[in-house]
């Protein structure tokens, strides 16, 4: 069987201190289905003094900053998705305008996105199509750094665990569009109404298990404490 190999590479892990090797065995156990044997990883790599916490874990992680996997308290700027913007952003879906994630992070079933802003830059032709959006989420002040994208998740679809690669942003999830579920480090939460702060350093899986497509606004935002 698996197990005894997964059990030999733990110990190899430790004994050569490699995060990589931490965190590619993690990600190969989740995806078996093995999630608590991937915790166990983790909680060594913790207590070893490779990782700061069994949730989080950036490829590259800058050193003092707050992290927590919500952030309910963060001031934000007054927004609301219109119904206008909200046809807009269906007709992305509808007219199949968006690409399919990349990277391997489908477990099953169809994740897109449709992008329209990206390291501080606005994409003009995307922006177009949605260009009420657009304007609006740039007065606001958003869209400096990582991206600005519309995620969506058909029916019946989720993802495999997975996180960013810097613990130096932050994620605005905006609902447009039916019901995702996202576990995020230990909690559990509905994205069908209310916008949501995340760090998305720690490890998440986003579900959607309705009959119809969930859509998301997200837009990444500086860590306030840069």
């Amino acid at each position: 069987t698996a197990k005894p190999v997964w059990d030999k590479a733990v110990v190899s892990t430790q004994s050569t201190g490699d995060i990589n090797v931490v965190t590619l065995l993690g990600d190969c156990l989740h995806r078996a289905g093995k999630a608590d044997k991937a915790l166990e990883v983790f909680g060594a790599a913790v207590k070893d003094g490779l990782l700061d916490s069994v949730y989080q874990r950036p490829a590259t992680k800058t050193p003092g900053l707050t992290a927590k996997p919500v952030w309910d308290s963060l001031k934000l700027p007054e927004f609301t998705l219109s119904e206008a913007d909200k046809e807009a952003v269906l007709d992305v879906v509808y007219k199949g305008l968006f690409g399919e994630t990349e990277g391997g992070l489908i477990k099953e079933g169809v994740w897109g996105y449709y992008l329209m802003a990206r390291d501080g830059t606005w994409l003009e032709t995307e922006c177009e199509v949605v260009s009420d959006l657009c304007k609006k989420l740039k007065d606001l002040g958003f869209g400096t750094v990582g991206k600005t994208y519309v995620s969506l998740l058909y029916p019946s679809s989720s993802t495999h665990v997975h996180t960013a690669p810097t613990n130096t942003q932050l994620s605005l999830l905006i609902p447009a569009a039916g019901t995702i579920k996202l576990r995020i480090a230990d909690q559990t939460l509905d994205l069908s109404s209310e916008m949501v702060v995340i760090d998305p350093s720690f490890e998440k899986e986003f579900i959607n298990s309705e009959p119809e497509v969930g859509i998301l606004v997200v837009v990444d935002m500086p860590h306030p404490e840069l």
